[in-house]
């Protein structure tokens, strides 16, 4: 048998790693969603292989987490393993999507077992015998918000590859593994570069910023729960947007990153902002 080769996790994966230590057995770290697929006669069976291939060609959910033996993280790939996929029938429900939705809320809660353990489930649903879906649960430390978006599209197109009988081309089969990521960091970490950079963020944040708030707290207590607020932005509104972004050559993220810190400069006054975001 051969043995597994552990790597570090990286400074991303870390922050994860210790807010998981701040909050265990919570569900803090994870990243859902759900694909609603529209056709007639779904071919699960499909789906269900698309879902393998894609699980089979990715590595980097496969990576798992583990502590050597002086009690430091490390990660490692897992071997691929065949193994069937949940399936969930809704359509037997009086209300498929209030059912659904019940659910969903609630598969997203649970907890994954951190350690030697996989960090990712997936769970086909039929809805009625028009509609289907995916559902997808990952831990935040093999998996961020860019990477379900990736995921869906290759879901997809191997489903619609497999149904209509095409060859899936190599570069559909080819994903990136976050070890290559991993290791370049391990590289500069051990640099000169290294060196010279924190020389010079030391200097810079020597002294502590003042923090940036635009409300202020009644309370010290910390707490994990939260609320979320959705605005649909109308579609030519969008458009607009998404063309500025494709002729300035950046993503939406940083343009709205960008817009918020005007919004705090002319609301506060004040020139040095700092800004905390949650790791994707």
């Amino acid at each position: 048998m051969l043995e597994k080769k552990l790597y570090p996790l990286t400074s991303p994966q870390l922050s994860i790693w210790y807010t998981e230590k701040m909050y265990p057995g919570t569900s803090i770290s994870n990243i859902s969603g759900t694909i609603r697929i529209k056709e007639d006669n779904i071919d699960y069976g499909l789906l269900e292989e698309a879902l393998k291939l894609y699980i089979k060609n990715n590595e980097s959910i496969r990576l798992r987490i583990c502590v050597n033996e002086n009690g430091e993280p490390r990660q490692y790939v897992h071997p691929y393993q065949d193994k069937p996929i949940d399936f969930i029938d809704f359509s037997q429900y009086e209300d498929p999507i209030a059912a659904l939705y019940e659910w969903n809320a609630n598969e997203a809660k649970k907890p994954f077992e951190l350690l030697n353990s996989d960090l990712y489930r997936f769970v086909l649903l039929k809805i009625s015998d028009k509609e289907g879906g995916i559902f997808s649960n990952f831990h935040h430390i093999v998996f961020d918000a860019w990477s379900m978006a990736l995921s869906c599209s290759l879901v997809t197109g191997y489903y619609k590859a497999l149904k209509n009988g095409d060859a899936i081309q190599d570069d559909q089969m080819v994903i990136p593994s976050y070890l290559s990521y991993v290791e370049t960091e391990m590289e500069y970490y051990k640099s000169n570069r290294m060196q010279k950079d924190a020389a010079y963020w030391e200097e810079v944040y020597s002294e502590p910023f003042e923090a940036t708030v635009l409300k202020t707290r009644k309370t010290n207590l910390v707490s994990t729960e939260s609320k979320r607020k959705t605005f649909v932005a109308p579609k030519k509104f969008v458009r607009k947007l998404r063309q500025y972004c494709a002729e300035n050559r950046i993503t939406l993220y940083p343009l709205f990153l960008s817009a918020l810190s005007m919004y705090i400069n002319r609301v506060t006054g004040k020139e040095d902002i700092i800004i905390g975001e949650p790791k994707r």
